[in-house]
């Protein structure tokens, strides 16, 4: 159901498409005069209309990955690949035969489905045949981005996954209920659960943060242990591929919480119904100091992590490492000390930096030259990694000097890295 968009939001993404041409190239944007103009006209273009008038302007170069040859010059084909990335993205999602766009969201077929047979019903009479194991253990599984603990019931835990959506467990694990069916996007990057007064509240920031599988509609409150979910004031549509990529609560007070998105770091200091921009900077992961929740870090996907000692009102960059993602670390046992997960331009480990001092001074004490903890490689041998995708850093909140990094496998470190 995730494959179904509205037709305005068709026009959008191409229009869009369209926009990128234009600026990349006058030469990219003479195809659609092949257009049939009647179509165009009546808005009933189908991507068989599209990829017609695509390739019978193209054919004539001779296209190979995105450059033909001209007069013996290589010459690179202005919006080819932005509109081959484009196709890939709809060729799954309109009619098979005719090649039309979809014309209800997800969403309204689901609402539509549940009115008319009940939402007990969408099981749809399916009985799982198998296989359930496979030698590579990936058989059924799928990607988890986040996990979310009631802060007085340890039982009480829910999960949120990349494209399918939060479940909560009340018995500690031991069974699962699916909490988020009737949402209008089932990828969660991140969940926040609050305690006040008695009451739970859970907050939930939409997207697929890693892999963009699913983007964002913003953050969702529920009031009843994720049974209704109500949007808040950060508040957006899915055609808009914007992300969520971490939340965090102030424990001293429950109504405020950050939020790091692709549009920058938002604060509510209500719950939810207001949000203001803190900075434009695109945090990847945010931490606050433990016990001192006017100091916050923020790390980037470009190797940087800043500061800011004023509840997020200004930001001062304190290391630059020349890396790419940053994923952060802080620990109870002692809020002086910050760890920093770097990953290099290959996805592998890059270093593991340290700071003893709140922050203010970084130091390599682990380099991925010495091994890549990132990699596939049990013995940290290999170049790679996935860092760009799976990520993280934790440091035991009883002992500082015991600090876990989480890439493909997982790696301990007991002195403090």
């Amino acid at each position: 159901m995730k494959k179904l968009l509205t037709f305005s939001r068709i026009q959008n993404v191409f229009a869009a498409l369209v926009f990128i041409f234009t600026i990349s190239s006058a030469a990219a944007q003479p195809w659609t005069k092949y257009l049939p103009q009647d179509k165009l006209q009546n808005h009933t273009l189908t991507l068989k209309d599209y990829q017609k008038a695509f390739n019978t302007y193209w054919e004539p170069y001779h296209v190979e990955d995105g450059y033909y040859m001209q007069d013996g010059v290589k010459q690179k084909a202005y919006g080819w690949k932005q509109f081959k990335r484009w196709e890939w993205y709809w060729e799954t999602r309109v009619d098979p035969v005719t090649g039309a766009f979809p014309d209800k969201t997800a969403l309204e077929v689901f609402s539509a489905f549940v009115a008319d047979r009940g939402e007990n019903s969408s099981s749809g009479d399916w009985t799982s045949l198998g296989p359930d194991q496979t030698g590579g253990g990936y058989a059924g599984l799928g990607r988890l981005n986040c996990v979310g603990f009631n802060p007085s019931d340890n039982d009480k835990i829910y999960v949120g996954a990349a494209s399918g959506g939060v479940w909560k467990t009340t018995d500690g694990g031991s069974s699962w209920t699916p909490m988020s069916d009737s949402i209008a996007a089932l990828g969660i990057s991140d969940i926040v659960v609050v305690e006040k007064n008695g009451v739970e509240t859970v907050y939930i920031g939409t997207g697929d943060r890693d892999h963009s599988d699913t983007y964002s509609v913003g953050v969702l409150k529920s009031t009843d242990g994720g049974t209704t979910w109500t949007t808040t004031g950060l508040d957006w549509t899915q055609n808009q591929f914007k992300l969520i990529n971490r939340m965090i609560v102030d424990p001293d007070a429950p109504d405020t919480i950050y939020a790091a998105t692709s549009d920058g770091l938002y604060q509510t200091v209500d719950g939810g119904t207001n949000w203001s921009l803190k900075t434009g900077t695109k945090f990847i992961d945010i931490e606050f100091q433990p016990g001192n929740t006017a100091q916050i870090y923020g790390s980037t996907k470009t190797g940087q992590i800043y500061r800011s000692t004023n509840y997020g009102s200004s930001w001062s960059q304190v290391l630059s490492t020349g890396g790419k993602r940053v994923e952060l670390a802080v620990t109870a046992d002692n809020s002086s000390v910050v760890y920093a997960l770097v990953a290099n331009s290959s996805s592998g480990l890059k270093g593991i930096y340290k700071s003893v001092d709140g922050g203010t001074i970084f130091t390599q004490i682990f380099s991925g030259s010495t091994a890549n903890l990132l990699d596939w490689s049990c013995d940290g041998s290999g170049s790679g990694g996935q860092a760009w995708y799976d990520l993280c850093i934790a440091s035991d909140p009883n002992n500082e000097d015991v600090v876990f990094v989480g890439g493909v496998n997982t790696w301990k470190s007991s002195d403090g890295g």
